[in-house]
Order: C-alpha cells, then sequence, then structure tokens
C-alpha cells in the first residue's frame, strides 16, 4: 500500500464521534487512534524542522518513503500506547486480567487488519506483531498510569524512527516526546467521554464491575 493508500481511517479522527459500545468500535477507536497519533507526530515534527521548505520535501519520493517506513513502523506502538490508555479508563470497572486479556486482542484485532506493509517487508511485520503481543503483555504488569507518562516508555523508540536524518534531529527529543503525550491526553479525554463502560465491558465478553456506566 501506498502512502496515499494507506489512510488507517485517519478521516474518522475528524469525523462524527458516536459512544463506544461495542467490541468492533473500541478495535475502530484503538486503529485510528494510534495511526493519527503517529502521523501526526511524523508530520508536525517534519514541518517544525523544515519550516517553509516543508511543502517541497513532501513532494520527495525519497522522504515519503520514509515517511511510509516510519508511519508503520509507529502504528503497532500507537496501538500499545493506546490500548494502555482504554485499559486506564476501564480499570476500575472490570476485574484486571479479562479486561487486559480483551483489550490485547482488540488491538491485535487491528493490527490484523492490514496485510504485510511492502515498504518494511514481512519478516519486519512479523516481528512487530511479536513485538506488539510482549508489549500488551507488560501492560497488566503495573497499576494505570497519568495519560500523559503512557507514552514515556516508547518515546525514544519513535524518535529514533523519525524519518530526518538523526543529525537533524538530535536536539529535538523532549519536543517529540512533548507533542506525543498532549496528543495521548486529548485521546484520554475522548476514549473518557465516548466510552459507554457497562455496554462495551459485555460487548468484550467482560463482567462489569457494580457501578460501571
Amino acid at each position: 500500500m501506498s502512502v496515499v493508500d494507506w489512510v488507517l481511517g485517519i478521516p474518522a479522527y475528524f469525523g462524527r464521534k458516536p459512544p463506544l459500545d461495542t467490541r468492533e468500535k473500541l478495535i475502530e477507536f484503538l486503529d485510528t487512534r494510534a495511526a493519527f497519533l503517529i502521523q501526526k507526530n511524523i508530520f508536525d515534527y517534519a514541518r517544525a524542522r523544515s519550516g517553509p521548505y516543508f511543502s517541497q520535501i513532501i513532494k520527495e519520493q525519497a522522504f515519503m518513503r520514509s515517511v511510509e517506513v516510519s508511519r508503520w513502523t509507529g502504528y503497532p506502538t500507537g496501538l500499545v500506547a493506546l490500548a494502555e490508555i482504554v485499559r486506564g479508563v476501564l480499570f476500575n470497572y472490570a476485574e484486571r486480567k479479562p479486561l487486559s486479556d480483551a483489550i490485547s486482542s482488540a488491538a491485535l484485532a487491528a493490527f490484523d487488519k492490514y496485510p504485510v506493509p511492502e515498504v518494511i517487508g514481512e519478516e519486519t511485520w512479523k516481528k512487530a506483531r511479536e513485538t506488539l503481543v510482549g508489549r500488551l503483555a507488560q501492560i497488566d504488569s503495573h497499576p494505570p498510569k497519568f495519560a500523559k507518562d503512557v507514552i514515556l516508555p516508547y518515546a525514544q523508540i519513535l524518535y529514533d524512527s523519525q524519518p530526518i536524518h538523526e543529525e537533524l534531529r538530535k536536539r529535538d527529543f523532549e519536543m517529540i516526546q512533548a507533542q506525543l503525550r498532549v496528543n495521548l491526553v486529548t485521546m484520554h479525554d475522548e476514549f473518557e467521554k465516548r466510552a459507554q463502560k457497562t455496554a462495551l465491558l459485555n460487548d468484550l465478553g467482560v463482567h462489569p464491575r457494580a457501578g460501571a456506566a
């Protein structure tokens, strides 16, 4: 799939936002927000770094290929972060292990929607899935974090994958990390507002605790 073809549901981010009350809607939320988190991070940083030359570099084939590689390699990391956000919001409304398993299953379902991206190849995509499984399992090893802190273990990974030469971005880690934190807080607030907790947990096959709404 090309950069143009690989939208990952990005337009849905700006569309009507119905209540989140089914597993399929959760999968869509994880998918679109993970994609948006990664894509916005890439293009906002590229625009900030290149300034008035941004409109030129996005026309360069080599740069756009690097963008596509960065988006695909970053997408699983975005899924982990969004899965942790969702788990944090629902943490007090269901038993810990069944909840984590259900959210991990939804995140993997989002990943598995896509065929192997040509720009990274089958072996890299397979390893990306294995890494995703491992990171999703680690979410259940600690209590929920503040939304702004969820991205901290992964910020270096996303920084390293930026399609900007290392020498040009070597002083920009804090800026990139801060941008990721702000965007995750926004997505946390959106999920908190849209989640119909009892209905969503029931559709996930997770027994809600008393008081879930």
